[in-house]
């Protein structure tokens, strides 16, 4: 598996096993309702989340990797850029707090992957 990939596997993974975790540790602590535990181990829940997160690297993520590799020379500031695009967009579009809900998880997957791919990179040479 190519540098790349691995880190977008590992970007995306991470931030939900956080969740799982959390969740979980939340439920011990409180009386976990039906609901809640259905939500973190609903099958459905699961294929949402990793369809969603991948369906974002491939309509957003490897073209504006491509991007910074070719033609910015693979500044970082150009991922932050594109998120920042993203999300006046999207508070252009809905409101504040749909933007946010959706760009914090765009954000926490992009600061992973570009630790991975730095580490990824590193590592190999």
């Amino acid at each position: 598996m190519s540098i790349f990939k691995r880190a977008i596997w590992r970007a995306v993974l991470y931030p939900y096993l956080f969740i799982v975790l959390c969740s979980a540790l939340f439920m011990v602590t409180e009386y976990p309702s039906p609901v809640e535990l259905t939500f973190i181990t609903n099958p459905l829940v699961i294929y949402f989340y990793f369809l969603i997160s991948f369906g974002g690297w491939c309509v957003i993520g490897f073209p504006i990797h491509g991007l910074a590799k070719i033609y910015f020379n693979g500044h970082k500031i150009v991922y932050f850029l594109a998120l920042l695009c993203i999300f006046l967009m999207m508070t252009l579009s809905f409101d504040m707090t749909s933007a946010a809900i959706y760009c914090a998880p765009m954000l926490v997957q992009l600061i992973l992957f570009l630790m991975f791919f730095d580490a990824f990179q590193k590592h190999n040479k």
